[in-house]
Order: structure tokens, then C-alpha cells, then sequence
């Protein structure tokens, strides 16, 4: 019993991370604390490997997978109601899949990002959100629009 406890006593105080969440879970709060929207240039995707950073690195940790990289050539609009959002950013990196399947990106947004080449001109806003959930709070990039700018645009 003495046993039990100490393993019970210790469990509690493990920290929860993402992928422990599970995603039918919805968010308990979201609080926006930047939003950006631009003109941007596709630059291409790449694998990020794991970091090595958890005990469930690097088979289970959800770290590593394909990434896709915006260069940011003007803001349309920018809301920074805090302290803590992200600054103008002049590069913007989101994970659509990590190496285990997981898609992070909506299907929407995923079909249009396979559909971009190196060098397309795009309307890119994405939100900067701190998410509670599961007993957890961590900052989320969320993609609110992608749209290909026509060349005579």
C-alpha cells in the first residue's frame, strides 16, 4: 500500500505534455495573444528531426515531422493585445505532420500547402494563442488563412 501511494504521489506530479492530450479534449480556455495577417512567400518544406528533449524522444515524443516555411514580405494587419504575443515576425514555420501521422494542420489548409511551390505568393494569418487544456497551458500557432495571391493581384 506504502508503495502505491509514493507511485501515485509521483504520477501527480508529472507534467502533462501535448500529445498526452487527447484530441477530442476540448480547449478550457484560449487566449489570444497576437494575430498576424501577411503577404508571404512559400519557401519550401523540410523534416525537423527530434530534439531529444523528453523521455519519449525520439519514437513517441511528436517533435520531429514535416515542416513548411513562409518568408514574410508585409503585414496586412497585426493585433498584439499583450505582453506575451509574438512580435512582426519575418519568417513563419508551421509542423503539418509529425513523424508518427499525425496531421497538425486542418485538412483544408493541409490540401492547399501540398498544392504550393517554392517562390508562391500567398495570403498567410495565423494566430498566436495560449490554449488551457487538460490541466495544461502552452502557447498554439493556429493557420486562420492561406490563399494564393493571383499574379496581377
Amino acid at each position: 500500500m506504502k508503495r502505491l501511494l509514493i507511485i501515485l504521489f509521483a504520477l501527480a506530479f508529472l507534467p502533462v505534455t501535448l500529445h498526452q492530450i487527447r484530441a477530442e479534449d476540448k480547449p478550457e480556455g484560449v487566449k489570444l495573444l497576437s494575430s498576424h495577417e501577411t503577404i508571404a512567400a512559400f519557401t519550401g518544406s523540410s523534416f525537423r528531426t527530434c530534439r531529444h528533449h523528453t523521455a519519449n524522444c525520439p519514437d513517441k515524443c511528436h517533435h520531429a515531422g514535416s515542416v513548411v516555411s513562409f518568408s514574410v514580405k508585409e503585414y496586412l494587419n497585426y493585433v498584439k493585445p499583450g505582453k506575451y504575443g509574438d512580435p512582426k515576425a519575418e519568417k513563419f514555420q508551421v509542423m503539418v505532420e509529425d513523424q508518427l501521422g499525425t496531421v497538425k494542420v486542418d485538412k483544408a489548409t493541409l490540401a492547399k500547402i501540398k498544392a504550393l511551390k517554392s517562390g508562391d505568393t500567398v495570403k498567410l494569418s495565423w494566430n498566436h494563442n495560449y490554449v488551457t487544456k487538460g490541466g495544461s497551458s502552452f502557447p498554439v500557432r493556429t493557420i486562420t488563412k492561406l490563399e494564393v495571391v493571383k499574379k496581377s493581384e
